[in-house]
């Protein structure tokens, strides 16, 4: 079953980078691990009441950590939140002033420290960036997408939600 929802050759290669089950690999462990859970869980807090439950995804790329095949890796969001010189070790060129990156900063600073001071991400954000809505809507689960010049808010790709229905339907035999 895996094999098919997580297809090798659908996915890119990067030959003589990483080996050649590494994207499919990749993206199954950030699914199970990250992306379905966090759908999972803000789905339950809705399913009990819980209306103002957020979700996001982050997908703002760094040039040189794509360019080797990973992707957005975990927690690189650290650097926008924090911002990139107020963090643990060396931040991805493209969050410096001037990166590519850069831009994404005040936008996700808003956002955060919007929802600390009146616990709703929305209340003090960076004017002109869009509203980030609750996971639930009529349509199905959405979540605002991170990315770099391109924050919006997007459903969740049916894809995604196959693969995330997969892993739930596993999960008391993987023990999570």
């Amino acid at each position: 079953m895996i094999n098919s929802l997580y297809p090798v050759s659908e996915q890119p290669q990067f030959p003589g980078i990483v080996g050649y089950y590494f994207r499919a690999c990749a993206t199954a462990y950030g699914d199970m691990r990250y992306t379905c859970p966090g759908i999972n869980i803000t789905a339950q807090y809705q399913a009990y009441g819980v209306t103002n439950a957020w979700n996001y995804l982050w997908n703002v790329t760094d040039p040189a950590i794509a360019a080797q095949g990973l992707g957005v890796t975990h927690t690189v969001e650290l650097n926008a939140i924090f911002g990139p010189s107020n963090i643990q070790g060396s931040p991805p060129a493209s969050y410096l002033p001037g990166g590519v990156n850069a831009a994404i900063v005040p936008v996700v600073q808003g956002y955060w420290s919007s929802f600390i001071r009146s616990y709703n991400p929305n209340t003090y954000r960076l004017a002109g960036s869009p509203v980030w809505q609750t996971q639930g809507t009529s349509l199905g689960p959405a979540r605002l997408t991170f990315r770099t010049n391109a924050t919006a808010m997007a459903l969740v790709d049916q894809e995604v939600m196959r693969r995330c229905n997969y892993f739930a339907s596993i999960a008391s035999a993987l023990q999570q």
